[in-house]
């Protein structure tokens, strides 16, 4: 029976006897709700292992199918956002908790005592924390890639005045996948830093790096080859794409709804058929019958999978925005270095301290057991030429490039050990020359000359299962692949690399005379290198390699001596082109003097 209201002082008298022992001598009122004191009690979850931040306690918090259960549970039902419920049913119950692309307020992650204190187990504070983390994420790719793709549009103009000096540019751009993988591998290589932890189960930050590929592939158009006022107008127009494209997906994720690849937050595959596997190579732009790729690693999966997100290690959005810049015009600055005659030696030796070449552009690898330096050929005129830098070189990182200058009469500033400094500005790239060596080394390890965009977007993904081993983020430009200037190796002729400028072997300096064992892969760098065709090189090949202990007539360059009278007259010396003029003129003059009697 309910208590009348008269009785209504003794009812609240009797509650607050059972929760709280009142002495009669006035002394401090002692809690005794044991709910709340177990719990204060309990509130150890700043050292408690079940409640830390790692893959360790996600793990043992069983917290991969614990959120699946929890989240097919709200579905059942009506229900709001997957962040919104998930911060709306535990821990201080934020009705407000929203996450996406501009949240950053009402997607704070609380402290692990509200979660405790309000009876919640670990796996559900371990899950928003991931949200929370992978929300941080989301905003800090699209705002410094928006702010990276502004940085790359502000240096195009300068880029070519700087970088492409010769005439009537055109960049022939081909498809949209070449800007594609531009900037997806900063993306894809941005998960890898931003979420890998020591010990971290790999399928879903591995499925999240895949899905960033593909989202930022989306809705991509072909383009033809374009001036140089296209190139700013179509990188600006992939680029707000690639954005448009992670802006929904962000988005899409954390409601809970599926994407445009029908992916959501927790998908879950379905086993790998045969047709699945077809459907995944053909995607990828695969041969269908290829069989060398794990395609485990493209599956859509839960992004969450194994608490790749865990932890807080994200990169800031200047450090972001630096290397998307970056990877765009390393990008941009290789793919017409690569229609020109612009190439690397490779010397094998021991010496890490090497210093034949030029030494802003050296990058030893004791591992390949060698060093590499980066070259333009220069011709001089008919059948001559040197080695010098590569356009701009100067302005990529601020460096000083040392350039030796043209031979000098004995006695006059040194004779040929004469040499000039160019110092340049070049803090607005912050790319160091030999980055461009060592992306383009790695990349010729892996694929030779034919280091495609397929490879790259594979060995981003290798990355993320390489465990701290293959750092592309860290890397920056020079990460393998990001620069494919082709190599050529020399074996143990390490005085073939010479310094900028000096012309080491008569009219036609040191040239890529025998490239792999036993002079094998020679052709193949020679039409890399666009040195295919240039009698030069024969001509020069044919001096060079006396006393090499190599046959030239035995070396494929991959064309053939053409014999021509101004091709002759220019190898002559002064003496030959002398006598040849007089034999020329005599009759000349004599038929003259004839016909004017």
């Amino acid at each position: 029976m309910a208590p009348t209201l008269a009785k209504a002082p003794l009812v609240l008298a009797a509650i607050l006897a059972l929760e709280f022992a009142i002495p009669a001598n006035g002394a401090e009122v002692v809690v005794l709700d044991r709910r709340s004191l177990s719990l204060r009690q309990s509130n150890d979850c700043a050292t408690n292992p079940a409640w830390q931040s790692n893959v360790q306690a996600w793990v043992a918090a069983d917290t991969d199918p614990k959120l699946k259960i929890w989240w097919q549970n709200v579905t059942s039902r009506p229900h709001n956002s997957f962040a919104n419920e998930l911060g709306k049913q535990f821990g201080s119950h934020l009705n407000d908790f929203k996450c996406g692309i501009g949240s950053y307020s009402t997607c704070v992650a609380q402290g692990c005592s509200d979660y405790q204190m309000a009876g919640d187990p670990p796996w559900v504070y371990l899950a928003t924390l991931a949200v929370v983390h992978l929300n941080s994420f989301f905003n800090a790719m699209v705002t410094g890639v928006t702010n990276g793709q502004a940085d790359y549009l502000g240096l195009i103009d300068d880029m070519i005045l700087r970088f492409f000096p010769w005439k009537s540019q055109r960049f022939v751009l081909g498809s949209a996948q070449f800007w594609i993988v531009a900037a997806i591998t900063a993306l894809a290589a941005l998960v890898s830093f931003g979420s890998l932890a020591v010990g971290t189960s790999l399928a879903g930050i591995g499925a999240f790096a895949g899905a960033a590929v593909q989202q930022a592939a989306l809705n991509m158009a072909p383009s033809s080859g374009s001036t140089a006022a296209d190139l700013g107008t179509f990188a600006s127009m992939t680029g707000s794409r690639v954005r448009e494209n992670f802006n929904k997906w962000a988005n899409s994720t954390f409601t809970g709804d599926p994407d445009a690849r029908n992916q959501t937050i927790l998908y879950e595959s379905p086993p790998l058929t045969s047709q699945t596997h077809l459907r995944i190579l053909v995607f990828w732009g695969l041969p269908p019958n290829d069989r060398k790729v794990n395609v485990q690693r493209l599956l859509p999966r839960d992004y969450l999978q194994g608490g790749g997100y865990i932890g807080d290690n994200i990169p800031s959005n200047t450090k972001i925005e630096e290397f998307y810049m970056k990877q765009m015009v390393s990008r941009t600055i290789n793919s017409e270095w690569r229609t020109k005659r612009i190439f690397i030696y490779f010397a094998r030796t021991d010496d890490p301290e090497d210093s034949n070449g030029p030494e802003v552009t050296k990058y030893y690898s004791k591992a390949d057991g060698g060093v590499y330096y980066l070259y333009r050929y220069s011709e001089d005129g008919i059948l001559q030429g040197h080695l010098d830098k590569p356009w701009g070189l100067e302005f990529l990182n601020g460096s000083t490039v040392s350039v030796l200058s043209k031979p000098q009469p004995k006695g006059m500033d040194g004779g040929r050990k004469a040499r000039s400094l160019i110092r340049r500005d070049g803090s607005n790239y912050k790319i160091p020359p030999s980055d461009i060596t060592k992306a383009s080394a790695r990349a010729w390890r892996k694929a030779g000359f034919n280091y495609t965009d397929m490879i790259a977007q594979e060995r981003i993904l290798e990355s993320i299962a390489s465990n701290g081993t293959l750092t592309p983020f860290e890397d920056g430009a020079g990460w393998e692949g990001v620069w494919t200037i082709p190599v050529c190796d020399v074996g143990n002729h390490t005085k073939w690399n010479v310094k900028y400028g000096w012309k080491q072997n008569h009219r036609y300096d040191m040239l890529p005379c025998c490239c792999g064992e036993n002079c094998k892969d020679t052709a193949k760098f020679i039409r890399a290198a666009n040195l295919n065709g240039l009698q030069t090189v024969l001509r020069g090949c044919k001096i060079q390699l006396q006393g090499s202990g190599i046959n030239f007539d035995s070396v494929d360059y991959g064309f053939r001596w053409k014999n021509s009278l101004p091709l002759a007259f220019a190898s002559w010396g002064n003496g030959a082109r002398f006598g040849f003029v007089i034999v020329i003129l005599i009759p000349v003059l004599v038929g003259f003097c004839c016909c004017g009697k």
